[in-house]
């Protein structure tokens, strides 16, 4: 890999560029660099973490990579002690404003005494990169189904394995603080024939990294097999909101043959938002309710159902339902509403007790 830097006059339009550095990083490298200079090149091997960083906006740069030994201390700590390990290839990484680097990835993790095998999105933070002892391993969320699952398509091509159409994307808070947002797709459900529905999930750290809160599922998609995959999330975001994008292959639209992978299919890009949307009396509607139902008392069978009218997903966490009187409650939970959906809420979620409704919440 070579490096070059180019700087732009902007009242002239001149650029000069800087003698090529070159990097021993061959491919599956990510660069990201901070406003001062910091920056660092990731590459994810089967068993470690290679990384060149730069202090000085890549005039020079410094080679090395996560120790087997720091790897096993970090995550015998956290209680992942199994022997053998396999990296994803897919990562994410971030330099942040203090010149700490920051690598997201998937790890397949075998015990071959035991047998057991379990596979997890891990955060790795080093505050002081040239100091290759000095990284801090935080688990995020655990992906096994995701990764253990067979990915077919509904005419029978046997595809890639599991880890090629995982991806994390992550995105740090603009304002200063400690909050890092992370976006994944992982399975949420199969189909009546055995297919996997795989979503987007949001999960979030307000300690830079040290513990994670899922957010939850954003996509919830629920027509039909669908992969959403290629996940991205914009490097910077606030306390409360973050932007991201994905994909997902159209499998009625073949671009390459023989199909080897999602990625011979044609491509839906879609873009997606989570944050503060106020959503307002045209888009949040209560389009149903049972005040007085007939099979059960009131107060086991009363709900009712809200529709979403707006174009973006709405977490309805901190609304406040009240009546014409003095009841009151604030929803304490994530309950997301999509575009176009609706949720049943009610006071009893027992379908053998409150007439047979599903209730969301």
């Amino acid at each position: 890999l070579v490096f070059i830097k180019t700087s732009i006059e902007k009242s002239t339009g001149i650029h000069t560029n800087t003698e090529p550095v070159t990097i021993p990083i061959t491919n599956n490298g990510i660069f990201k660099m901070n406003q001062t200079g910091q920056g660092a090149i990731t590459r994810t091997t089967n068993s470690t973490i290679e990384y060149s960083i730069t202090t000085d906006f890549g005039l020079t740069w410094a080679n090395t990579m996560i120790p087997d030994n720091v790897l096993n201390t970090e995550f015998a700590d956290i209680g992942f002690s199994q022997n053998q390990r396999d990296l994803f290839l897919n990562h994410d990484s971030h330099i942040d404003q203090n010149g700490g680097l920051h690598v997201f990835t998937g790890v397949h993790m075998r015990d071959v005494t035991s047998g057991g095998d379990t596979t997890n999105y891990f955060h790795f933070y080093n505050p002081i990169p040239d100091d290759e002892n000095s990284w801090i391993i935080n688990h995020v969320t655990d992906i096994t189904e995701s990764y253990d699952y067979n990915y077919t398509t509904p005419d029978g091509y046997s595809l890639q394995s599991g880890d090629s159409y995982l991806f994390p994307g992550v995105s740090f808070s603009s304002t200063g603080s400690d909050v890092i947002w992370f976006v994944c797709n992982k399975i949420s459900e199969y189909d009546e024939n055995g297919y996997a529905d795989v979503d987007i999930y949001l999960y979030k750290s307000e300690n830079f990294g040290s513990s994670w809160t899922e957010i939850g599922n954003l996509t919830n998609t629920t027509d039909g097999h669908h992969i959403e995959s290629y996940v991205h999330a914009a490097p910077l975001s606030t306390d409360s909101s973050v932007s991201f994008m994905y994909s997902i292959p159209d499998l009625d639209v073949q671009t390459f043959s023989p199909v080897g992978s999602y990625a011979d299919f044609k491509q839906l890009l879609y873009f997606g938002y989570y944050g503060e949307f106020l959503a307002g009396s045209e888009n949040l509607v209560i389009n149903e309710i049972m005040q007085n139902p007939s099979a059960v008392a009131d107060d086991s069978g009363e709900w009712f159902e809200i529709l979403n009218n707006s174009s973006f997903p709405v977490s309805l966490m901190g609304y406040t339902l009240k009546d014409a009187g003095t009841d009151m409650h604030t929803i304490e939970d994530n309950i997301v509403i999509g575009p176009g959906e609706f949720k049943v809420f009610g006071n009893n979620s027992n379908p053998d007790a409150n007439g047979g409704v599903t209730v969301d919440y």
